[in-house]
């Protein structure tokens, strides 16, 4: 798993996950109440690579944009290793979709199966 930092911020109804470098995410509301409890501004977010994947069709509001680093050819599957603030994240993504060094393709992050820790205690909050 990996583990990003972020900042919440409230955008009317749902959080905002904030990792810097223009890269924010949208929670889903069913999220809010979690959050709420826990009364912190900056988790850590853990993430493995089925959580993301390569974004098709209008941009979401649980996508970011980034390069690609490297991508590992695993059979079936295949590795992007992608840049989310400032740390570096696996995406799990069909064999050929993308190439080492590709620009400013969109990625999408699960965001129902991402996890939130407190960034102290590393207390799982959601």
């Amino acid at each position: 798993m990996s583990l990003v930092p972020a900042t919440l911020r409230r955008d009317g109804d749902a959080f905002l996950l904030d990792f810097g470098k223009d890269q924010t995410i949208r929670l889903p509301v069913s999220r809010n109440e979690s959050i709420e409890r826990a009364g912190v501004e900056h988790v850590d977010v853990g993430m493995r690579a089925e959580h993301l994947s390569i974004a098709d069709g209008a941009k979401g509001s649980d996508e970011f944009e980034s390069d690609v680093v490297l991508v590992e050819e695993h059979g079936a599957d295949s590795i992007a290793v992608v840049t989310l603030g400032r740390r570096e994240v696996m995406a799990r993504i069909r064999p050929g979709a993308a190439d080492t060094g590709d620009k400013g393709m969109r990625f999408r992050i699960d965001s129902e199966a991402i996890h939130l820790f407190h960034p102290d205690t590393g207390v799982r909050l959601v």
